[in-house]
């Protein structure tokens, strides 16, 4: 089950308040809120992002983007077809007072660990988070910590290839993320973006090979400009076009690497310059990074053009409306 992991933690959101520091409450009885979270759940699993919407704070569903909740939904909906909601001794609970919206309010913190089962033996926990306060959600996310856990940087890098060897017919998952930016245009799907995913038998109906292959085979052979280590990416300065392009391969030694990602700034927000933006970015392994200047690759750069400026809205990841 590990590569459907990679599949939903990716591209995991949150959706939270802008809140004080809470101060944490050692008595409590979550009961009611606990079945609020779950049919918070069942209803993700149904796939109802207008019932959904209603159980979410109204001033925090001013904050969600559209495809925010979308995402969620389609998560959410891929972790519950993988494992069954855990029993209530499972679940890890905290309750803190905050200050919020200009009053006093007491959130429950519920994280239901979900446990994806691996042939492998390796079996991995994803946990269903979501705040509860007065039957509304203050917070939600699903991610491989619970809540107050801080995101931690994987301490082991693996080190970077000399060569790379990337193959079209060694895809086994796919997923192509585009985002318009700040100019609305025929490609994206009407909320700014658009994304197909799959295995190899959907990439095949893309009809993408060639560009594909085009692409590797120049990767494959590109002199490398700058090598490092970056876990997280750097925060988008203003609203930039880019395509994120995604891969699991099931060749060596990319099949030990979880994924493989190309990361291009296509266009920048007008005085708005993004970092690394004269780069084309890949990198595997959550970290280990490869920087190709694009003045020095415009063969690479005017492939991945071709490749997002497609018509795939036959295959777009599905939206709830």
């Amino acid at each position: 089950m590990k590569k459907t992991l990679h599949i939903f933690l990716a591209l995991f959101l949150t959706i939270s308040m802008n809140q004080s520091f809470g101060q944490i409450k050692t008595s409590f009885d979550n009961t009611e809120e606990i079945e609020f979270a779950k049919k918070a759940m069942q209803i993700v699993s149904e796939g109802d992002k207008e019932a959904l919407k209603s159980l979410i704070h109204s001033d925090i569903l001013k904050k969600a983007k559209d495809e925010q909740i979308d995402l969620l939904i389609e998560q959410g909906q891929n972790l519950l077809k993988l494992a069954e909601i855990p029993n209530d001794s499972l679940i890890q609970q905290s309750n803190k007072v905050h200050y919020a919206f200009w009053k006093k309010i007491e959130l429950a913190e519920l994280s239901f660990p979900f446990t994806l089962k691996s042939v492998a033996g390796s079996d991995s926990i994803v946990y269903f988070n979501i705040g509860v306060s007065d039957n509304k959600i203050l917070a939600i996310t699903i991610y491989e910590y619970p809540f107050g856990r801080r995101l931690i940087e994987p301490e082991h890098s693996e080190p970077h290839l000399e060569k790379h060897s990337l193959s079209y017919s060694a895809i086994n998952w796919f997923r192509i993320w585009y985002g318009a930016g700040y100019q609305e245009n025929e490609y994206e799907d009407g909320y700014g973006y658009y994304a197909v995913s799959g295995d190899k038998s959907r990439i095949d109906k893309l009809n993408i090979e060639t560009e594909l292959s085009s692409l590797f085979q120049l990767i494959n052979n590109v002199e490398i400009d700058s090598t490092d280590f970056k876990y997280l990416r750097n925060k988008h300065k203003g609203d930039p076009e880019y395509i994120y392009l995604r891969f699991q391969f099931d060749n060596q030694p990319y099949n030990d690497f979880g994924e493989f990602s190309i990361y291009y700034y296509i266009k920048e927000e007008p005085e708005k310059p993004e970092p690394l933006s004269d780069y084309i970015i890949l990198k595997h392994s959550n970290k280990t990074r490869y920087l190709l200047k694009k003045e020095n690759n415009p063969k690479i750069v005017e492939l991945l053009k071709r490749i997002t400026y497609r018509k795939y809205d036959k295959y777009y990841e599905k939206r709830w409306r």
